[in-house]
């Protein structure tokens, strides 16, 4: 048996609780470093009990975006941005568990840290993984798996405005979302939007061709192996284990990619806080974990 640990959006700012920017959800802003620990402590377990645990999942939005002192401005707090900080303190916590830990770039970490400040920092330090030459999406192996860590935010409009992934992101949101949502002015995102539009949202992006190829060559070359496939990635790729207002861009493109493999066996993600638990057509279980 191959263990491993699974979390997703912890969120932490060190900020009363109270409720989501959206105004849908309660969140426990402070009190989920202390929901990092009691992970890390159940993590630290596992790795004593019959198979052991190998890694640990972080399925992204390890903080939260107010941290970086502009958004939620106004909602909870105003001052200089303490994502440093934050991330500290969440990494402090998680690393009682004293196991190799894999991280996924979730859209708050984007309203913190750049790409090449992720790359360059605590998160990718040899014991914590984020990215790998200089990639946020890549693969390892254990024990006879390959895990696929995607990027759902190459294609993104929290990217900077003069890359191709800004661009590409810009394109689709005017395409399918009639509202100014890459204006200044507040919005919302979902006015006049149904069905399959509504993943069409600022706060989710997509692979991308690039990372879709890439894809494509990773599952080829578990196939050659023999290994069976897993997915991490903050953004679900299945509605039906989250809604269409969280899932990827380009998730029907990166499912097709999947299901025409053949080896893949499950993908887990975040994001959508309640979490959700389905089967997808090819008998690929989607597991969105709760925040």
């Amino acid at each position: 048996m191959l263990r491993f640990g699974l979390i997703a959006d912890v969120q932490y700012c060190d900020i009363d609780d109270g409720m989501n920017f959206g105004g849908t959800e309660f969140r426990h802003y402070r009190g989920s470093l202390g929901g990092a620990a009691r992970a890390a402590a159940a993590f630290a377990a596992a790795r004593g009990a019959r198979g052991s645990l190998r890694f640990v999942a972080q399925l992204g939005d390890i903080i939260d975006g107010q941290n970086g002192g502009t958004y939620g401005a106004g909602l909870a707090w105003r001052g200089a941005p303490r994502s440093d900080e934050a991330l500290a303190r969440v990494l402090d916590a998680l690393d009682g568990c004293d196991v190799e830990t894999y991280h996924c770039v979730g859209n708050h970490e984007l309203y913190n840290f750049d790409s090449a400040a992720l790359s360059a920092g605590p998160l990718n330090d040899g014991r914590h993984t984020i990215a790998v030459d200089g990639r946020h999406y890549f693969s390892f192996r254990e024990t006879g798996w390959t895990f696929v860590v995607l990027n759902p935010y190459e294609v993104s409009s929290m990217r900077p405005k003069h890359t191709e992934g800004y661009a590409a992101a810009a394109a689709l949101l005017k395409a399918h979302n009639p509202n100014d949502v890459l204006g200044d002015a507040p919005c919302d995102f979902f006015a006049g939007l149904e069905g399959e539009n509504m993943r069409f949202v600022p706060f989710n992006g997509g692979c991308g061709g690039p990372q879709r190829a890439w894809l494509r060559t990773a599952l080829a070359a578990a196939r050659a192996r023999g290994d069976a496939v897993a997915v991490f990635s903050h953004l679900p790729l299945f509605h039906e284990a989250a809604s269409w207002r969280n899932v990827a861009f380009d998730a029907p493109e990166v499912l097709a990619e999947l299901r025409a493999s053949g080896n893949v066996a499950a993908v887990f993600a975040g994001h959508s806080h309640r979490g959700g638990f389905a089967l997808d057509e090819a008998g690929i279980a989607h597991c969105t974990v709760e925040a």
